[in-house]
């Protein structure tokens, strides 16, 4: 099984995440691992929210099993309204781990 994971793009995930779903897919890779900060709008929930929209969105296009976990940038409000409409293939760790707070700030 291979393996993709992509980690802190802060904010750069929406411009640079479909180059790497592109690199995943050439390379084989069978399952995503995202490890958080997604985005860097921290404070402004509405901007956090459309990003994770779009990130979710590629994600979702991809067919790749995606499991993601939120960062210190992603706000609990913001997140759990994302992720809620997401695709199946993307699971959100938060919901296996039961957890809302796994960080110092943000997610909590």
């Amino acid at each position: 099984m291979k393996i993709g994971v992509f980690s802190d793009s802060h904010g750069s995930a929406v411009r640079n995440l479909p180059q790497a779903l592109y690199r995943f897919r050439g390379a084989g890779v069978d399952m995503i691992i995202g490890n958080g900060d997604l985005c860097d709008f921290q404070g402004n929930a509405a901007q956090t929210e459309l990003a994770l929209e779009q990130v979710l969105g590629f994600l979702g296009q991809s067919g790749i099993r995606t499991f993601l976990q939120p960062g210190s940038h992603e706000e609990y409000k913001s997140w759990t309204h994302a992720t809620q409409s997401a695709a199946n293939n993307i699971i959100p760790l938060t919901e296996i781990v039961g957890t809302r707070a796994l960080g110092p700030h943000g997610y909590k």
